[in-house]
């Protein structure tokens, strides 16, 4: 599928270089995929699937486990190792899952697990059949990501929250219940982005977004509608490329070539267009119903059905370039901490 641009076709291999790299690259900020005919406010680059062309692909009647399959058994063809960022959340669980489902003890020798403590205590059940059926090495990841990419392929789980809403809904439920998850969004939205933006530009905010509406298949009508339908046409190009940020542009350049992330294919955005029933129950508790299902339904752990959403992704790659050791645990050290531990 080609990248339809703001200014015609070009490829995050062909932006200019700059002599000095920014803390956050421009393209690695949020860019509306529905507007494409209207200036980006802010004048950033569209470098992935423009909303219009998902469209285009045919509804799937897939279930999430077989799209996740599909996703696993086609990263049989990289070649070379694969580390998989596991933070012990929805997301990369889900992945872990769908690997241990469609990779045999001997290939999955080759695939390496990234984990933290938090790793470990957000899902213990999963990590016990991480650790006996996983054939390759449990690596802490503390490590810069570029030390991976020189290696082999990292994988992440990200885009995840993209296909299913975002961690707002967990301010939402917090705030004002699970009822309010499913209000018309115009009694709930502009209470929630008034308490995050500056009250002088939230009107702005909302008008602007208003526009991309109609370009959903199905009425936005709900607070989790709206929140879904902004994360999945505003934020997939920052997610896509976040993990860049603060690195020098030649060395993101050549580590974003051996970045895969899990989630990020127009076969999973379609997924998430036909599929919006299966994204959360009644209660808050059931956010990423379809993956929370799937995993359930592969391990047996029927508990996880009722896991609360946590903000686990922030943990794995917090950590990266600030740590240098870790004990038995997963749990990362600091220099400091580290020499006292031996002491």
């Amino acid at each position: 599928m080609g990248l339809l641009l703001h200014h015609g076709m070009v490829g995050v291999d062909t932006l200019p270089l700059k002599p000095i790299f920014p803390r956050v690259y421009p393209f690695t900020q949020m860019v509306n995929r529905v507007l494409l005919d209207q200036i980006d406010p802010f004048h950033y680059t569209l470098c992935c699937e423009p909303i219009a062309d998902i469209l285009k692909l045919p509804s799937t009647r897939k279930s999430f486990g077989e799209v996740a399959e599909e996703r696993a058994h086609e990263m049989k063809a990289y070649d070379g190792p694969l580390y998989i960022m596991y933070s012990g959340g929805v997301d990369s669980s889900s992945a872990v899952v769908a690997f241990l489902r469609t990779w045999s003890p001997e290939e999955l020798k080759r695939v390496h697990i990234l984990a933290s403590h938090h790793s470990v205590s957000e899902f213990p059940e999963l990590w016990n059949v991480i650790v006996d059926k996983f054939k390759g090495r449990i690596l802490p990841s503390f490590r810069h990501i570029e030390y991976y990419c020189d290696r082999g392929y990292v994988v992440t789980g990200e885009h995840g929250d993209q296909l299913f809403g975002s961690d707002i809904i967990r301010n939402i439920f917090h705030m004002h219940g699970d009822e309010a998850i499913h209000q018309p969004w115009q009694q709930v939205m502009p209470g929630i982005y008034a308490k995050i933006f500056p009250p002088e530009i939230v009107g702005g905010f909302l008008t602007r977004y208003e526009q991309t509406l109609s370009a959903c298949p199905f009425p936005i009508r709900t607070s989790f509608d709206w929140i879904w339908w902004f994360n999945f046409t505003n934020k997939w190009q920052h997610v896509k490329y976040r993990l860049l940020s603060n690195k020098p542009w030649r060395n993101a350049r050549e580590s974003f070539k051996k970045i895969k992330h899990f989630y990020d294919t127009p076969g999973w955005q379609r997924w998430s267009l036909d599929n919006h029933d299966k994204k959360i129950g009644k209660l808050y508790e059931s956010y990423k119903l379809a993956a929370k299902e799937y995993i359930v339904g592969a391990t047996g752990f029927s508990d996880y059905i009722r896991k609360p959403k946590v903000g686990s992704l922030f943990q794995i790659w917090r950590c990266t370039g600030f740590y240098e050791a870790t004990d038995t645990s997963f749990k990362h050290l600091t220099r400091e901490e580290a020499l006292e531990y031996v002491r």
